[in-house]
């Protein structure tokens, strides 16, 4: 049971490369359980693959379906953002992909402009203190 452990330990160090296992067959051959283990190892072994294998299988699904943006702001900015996403209940993430998205689509899904957006009074307040806060420094 121990062996079969640490095996599942160096397994979720693979969590950021590519699944090398095409099978459950192959996974026990390279773990050397099926040799030297016990029926219960290679039960857990066997649950040990099946775990990492959906892992990999969830990532690839979210890679091919959703894109990451970086956005860079000073300490300043992401302060006077975080208030304004605590003034609307939401978490700072939450609140900067509300505000994108509510500026690219309406109800309908249609594009619209920045001053049609519910949200414009905010993002206009938003700016007006970061410049405020930069004029000051």
């Amino acid at each position: 049971m121990l062996n079969a452990k640490n095996d599942l330990q160096e397994d979720n160090q693979m969590n950021t490369t590519e699944f090398p296992y095409t099978n459950v067959q192959e996974y026990l051959d390279a773990t050397g359980v099926l040799e030297t283990g016990t029926a219960e190892e290679i039960a857990y072994s066997r649950k040990v693959f099946r775990k990492l294998y959906l892992q990999q299988y969830q990532k690839r699904r979210y890679d091919k379906t959703h894109i990451n943006i970086s956005i860079s702001f000073s300490k300043k900015e992401q302060e006077l953002i975080q208030q304004l996403a605590i003034e609307n209940g939401k978490k700072l993430a939450s609140f900067l992909k509300d505000m994108a998205l509510d500026y690219a689509k309406d109800s309908t899904g249609n594009s619209k402009s920045l001053t049609d957006t519910k949200n414009f009074i905010a993002i206009k307040r938003l700016l007006s203190l970061s410049w405020a806060q930069l004029a000051i420094k």
